[in-house]
């Protein structure tokens, strides 16, 4: 995962986690820059001490040098920076390029489903829409060129895509990590999957009984996803199997109900999806008022959303203190914090959808990710132009900093439910 942002052109590195920014001199932005290319002290100093005119070249500057070089690596540290790590670096070069590949890139190698969700239209393509695994294995080993660790594999339902082993046996075999983004609906239909020791299983499990996951999905499938995913865990018992459900009314009304259905049925942890209700993803055509209505009453009303944020304010509130605590645990994906800001965008999207901004924290998804959408388009979120395509990989800019210039200029982020995310 990185942690920095170092710019050197304009000499400063920022920390993702406080979004502190730590200003340098030109000395100090060379220094780190040739560290960050695993360079020693030693070769660095003699670096920079071979630069200078000879009249300069002498044992003291030399020593001083090295001295500057051992404090500032020092200074670094007391600030929580190791600049020996340069796998934690996301670097932009003086040309203003990106040169590190995102943390963890998405990839929607399928747009067909087998659940008819009301949140999104992939099930509505019958045309068995697929990225064919020669295409993915030639972007994918570009990837791990540029340094790609990690990978989550989406779709649609990519339990559906043909080549579905050919392209897991791809990635362990080049030791990339996986998570697989799944309704569960094939988890135990698939005999092979259990054998892959796949690291990352997140499971899309929306609505906390049957009733209300029929109908955010479109399938009454409830009590058998919890059974699949208790047989799959018995035989690969080292997959981390997690799950992520809409933040809806449904949750809030039986948030300890289905938790502890989630625990029984050996899930490791839960995290969160704000809805999206107006955009054009998920591959959404037609998102008129009639279907935009229909997701708005997956929300609280508006008086409840003000009673859910006065309680999660609210210390003493027993909904606050169960929250705490299994977000302590490590059970659940957001504290209360994180949900009064998903709840307060609910409410502006109730209240005031076209005159709401968010707050100005910056989104962090542009920076540190990836996506490889449906129609093979690589973009720096869901809601940015593309660098390029799959299909045309000779054409690719992998250089994202236009894309990401172009999302702050249209006032995208402003709005974006990806904030609740990832800030």
């Amino acid at each position: 995962m990185k942690k920095y942002f170092f710019d050197i052109e304009k000499k400063h590195i920022l920390t993702i986690a406080t979004m502190n920014l730590i200003e340098l001199n030109e000395t100090s932005s060379l220094i780190i820059k040739e560290l960050l290319k695993n360079k020693t002290e030693k070769e660095v100093t003699q670096l920079i001490y071979s630069s200078l005119d000879k009249e300069y070249q002498i044992s003291s500057i030399y020593n001083e040098i090295q001295n500057d070089i051992d404090i500032l690596i020092k200074d670094l540290l007391t600030k929580g920076i190791d600049v020996s790590k340069p796998e934690l670096f996301n670097i932009i070069e003086s040309d203003n390029k990106f040169k590190s590949v995102p943390d963890l890139p998405i990839v929607h190698i399928i747009k067909n489903c087998n659940s008819l969700c009301t949140i999104c239209d992939c099930w509505k393509d019958n045309n068995n829409n697929y990225h064919p695994y020669e295409i993915l294995r030639d972007i994918f080993q570009e990837l791990i060129d540029k340094g790609m660790s990690t990978i989550m594999i989406s779709g649609g339902e990519p339990l559906l895509h043909p080549q579905l082993e050919e392209i897991i046996d791809f990635l362990k075999n080049q030791k990339i990590e996986i998570q697989l983004n799944t309704n569960g609906m094939l988890l135990n239909k698939i005999s092979w999957l259990t054998k892959k020791n796949i690291e990352h299983i997140i499971i899309s499990i929306d609505g906390t009984d049957s009733d209300s996951y029929k109908k955010i999905r479109g399938v009454d499938f409830f009590t058998k996803i919890f059974s699949e995913i208790k047989e799959f865990k018995k035989i690969s018992p080292q997959t981390k199997i997690g799950i992520r459900t809409i933040f809806s009314k449904y949750f809030l009304k039986n948030y300890k109900e289905f938790i502890s259905i989630c625990k029984n049925s050996k899930i490791d942890s839960i995290d969160f999806s704000p809805l999206d209700i107006s955009s054009s993803s998920f591959s959404r055509t037609d998102n008129n008022s009639d279907n935009i209505n229909e997701l708005k009453s997956l929300l609280p009303t508006l008086d409840e959303l003000q009673d859910y944020i006065s309680s999660f304010t609210n210390k003493d509130a027993e909904i606050y203190k169960y929250f705490i605590k299994e977000f302590n645990n490590d059970y659940l994906g957001w504290e209360p914090k994180k949900i009064i800001e998903c709840l307060n965008f609910y409410k502006n999207e109730l209240s005031n959808p076209d005159d709401y901004q968010l707050g100005e924290d910056i989104c962090l998804f542009p920076y540190t990710s990836l996506l490889i959408d449906y129609d093979g388009s690589i973009k720096n979120c869901f809601y940015s132009n593309p660098i390029g395509n799959i299909y045309d990989k000779k054409n690719i800019d992998w250089d994202t900093s236009s894309a990401i210039e172009e999302l702050k200029a249209n006032n995208i982020c402003s709005k974006c439910r990806g904030k609740i995310f990832s800030t």
